[in-house]
């Protein structure tokens, strides 16, 4: 989803997960009045682009869902590591297979730190903030899953030889 779009997925899924906007949606889909509705849930479908005022009512607009589908699917690249990974080139999600997970950090390593050079671990936090806020968690994630090593005395961090990550 593009940050300029007027439709925000969180915005629908907010709407979809609050009960009693739920169910004056229902309503609207199913071609009732929402009268009774709480104006609150009704101004948050519409602020979602879920309903669109039609006179004196409210009618459905699937046009909105319609939107993020297609962005989603623009945006979400079906192969290689870059498919766990936004537009913005930060970390979406963590794949749950293996070896997913250290094909991920090794694309993540190689855009980090080139193979001869040694970091000391604020320069590398700095590089990684590219792509993940919480940069110990993919720090710990890239030595665990042996795609960078630490020196002994853990005050550099290197590529590890190619052929030595390992997934858990």
């Amino acid at each position: 989803m593009t940050e300029e779009s007027s439709i925000s997925w969180r915005a629908v899924v907010a709407a979809l997960a609050n009960a009693e906007a739920r169910r004056a949606y229902a309503h609207v889909v199913l071609g009732h009045d929402v009268a009774d509705a709480p104006p609150k849930s009704v101004r948050q479908l519409e602020r979602a682009g879920l309903i669109v005022a039609d006179g004196d009512r409210f009618i459905a607009d699937g046009s909105a869902l319609r939107t993020l589908l297609r962005e989603t699917a623009e945006e979400s690249p079906q192969a290689g590591p870059e498919r766990y990974l936004r537009r913005d080139g930060r970390v979406d999600r963590y794949p749950s297979k293996p070896d997913d997970r250290v094909e991920l950090l090794g694309f993540i390593a190689a855009h980090v730190i080139a193979p001869d050079e040694r970091l000391a671990e604020p320069e590398l936090n700095e590089r990684l903030l590219r792509f993940d806020e919480d940069t110990a968690r993919l720090r710990r994630h890239l030595v665990d899953y042996g795609v960078l090593s630490r020196t002994p005395s853990g005050s550099e961090y290197a590529l590890s030889p190619a052929g030595e990550f390992s997934p858990h």
